[in-house]
């Protein structure tokens, strides 16, 4: 797999655990969100195997949520004295806040299952260890809020940070400032049981979205990404008005991720993932926004299985419209077969990955994924 002079993307979801590994065309590879412990112990391994790299250019984390963020202790243990810095979502460093939630959750006994407020115990510890491995490592977290000015790495790869406007980002410190505990109440079990918190932000609401611009080639990944967000970040004047050649779509497919400024930018140049969450109070992606995703672009693939009989029974009415392309087209190099060959899956890649290559003109030279990833068609095209 390792190869140079191209913009890989990575992305690797398993229902529970989204992870994306950047490759860049001559620096280190950078790492955004780790996912379950098993997802991260594979994207360090596929950085330092696969890619043959030892170190990263920058390890981020979009939001605190538990699926994005439960292998941050394995990953800082793979990278120590090898990571070029570290991207933080708003409040991280506010006022030591995280580390006032865990001991809290400590003295009360916080609930270990999945938490949409992310104060589970599992969560919190992740994040502690994060802001242990960034003082041992001499390094300040950067915030991920809306960049005046991006990132600019030596091979000429650009990145900018679209989300979380300004205006979010420091509601979201002061909230989640305002709801954390204080010292007093830190000292005493019976005083820290009692202890009514306010209500805290969403995370979701600070998620990022970063641009990944390298030529005439970009990649848009959206974290968590909400509709709410981008309509602030829209009404503060700002507009996207270059075309999307890679995303990774926001918060697993929901239906509320979907941003029609987004959408303008996606065409037949455009390829895009989703990875699906199997968690919880229900299960995403959800059918409009695979709709509305797969009318727009020339390729749409879940890194796991899809869970909804709209899913199954659009790819039953597919399969043998794709089947019998295969077949006319067996003689033609360059035709549908070869394309599908190249989907073949690869045996060294995690079961759940799809991964993406792009050039400097915006054109995707190549794509490999994992043995259980699955692939949309849109009524009205053939992939």
């Amino acid at each position: 797999m390792a190869r140079r002079g191209v913009l890989g993307l990575h992305v690797v979801g398993c229902g529970y655990g989204e992870c994306i590994v950047l490759e860049f065309p001559a620096s280190p590879p950078a790492i955004v969100d780790c996912g379950n412990c098993k997802v991260a112990d594979y994207a360090a391994r596929f950085v330092q195997i696969e890619l043959g790299w030892k170190e990263l250019s920058f390890l981020a984390i979009t939001h605190p949520h538990g699926d994005h963020t439960e292998g941050l202790g394995l990953l800082c243990d793979a990278f120590r004295g090898n990571c070029g810095g570290i991207w933080v979502f708003p409040g991280f460093s506010v006022g030591k806040v995280f580390d006032r939630f865990v001991r809290w959750a400590e003295l009360v006994g916080a609930r270990d299952d999945i938490d949409e407020d992310f104060f589970s115990r599992p969560v919190l510890r992740e994040w502690r260890s994060l802001a242990e491995f960034a003082t041992a490592e001499n390094l300040v977290p950067e915030v991920m809020r809306e960049w005046p000015n991006g990132v600019s790495l030596d091979d000429g790869v650009e990145i900018d940070c679209l989300l979380p406007h300004r205006s979010i980002a420091d509601g979201f410190e002061n909230a989640l400032s305002d709801c954390a505990p204080q010292d007093d109440f830190l000292h005493d079990p019976a005083s820290a049981k009692n202890l009514q918190l306010p209500t805290p932000p969403r995370a979701n609401s600070a998620s990022s979205a970063l641009m990944v611009t390298w030529g005439q080639t970009r990649l848009l990944l959206c974290g968590d990404c909400e509709r709410p967000s981008w309509n602030v970040w829209a009404e503060a004047g700002r507009n996207l008005t270059e075309p999307i050649h890679g995303m990774k779509i926001g918060h697993h497919g929901s239906n509320n991720g979907v941003f029609e400024p987004v959408l303008e930018r996606l065409g037949d140049h455009s390829y895009a993932v989703v990875t699906p969450f199997n968690r919880g109070r229900k299960s995403l992606p959800q059918g409009e926004a695979l709709r509305q995703y797969s009318a727009r672009c020339s390729f749409l693939q879940l890194t796991a299985g899809g869970h909804s009989n709209e899913d199954l029974t659009r790819r039953r009415e597919n399969a043998a419209g794709s089947l019998h392309a295969l077949c006319s087209a067996i003689d033609e190099p360059n035709g549908i077969a070869a394309k599908l060959l190249n989907l073949v899956p690869r045996p060294n890649l995690h079961p759940n990955q799809v991964s993406l290559f792009f050039d400097k003109n915006g054109n995707c030279v190549d794509q490999h994924v994992g043995s259980l990833t699955e692939r949309l068609h849109s009524a009205d095209k053939t992939i």
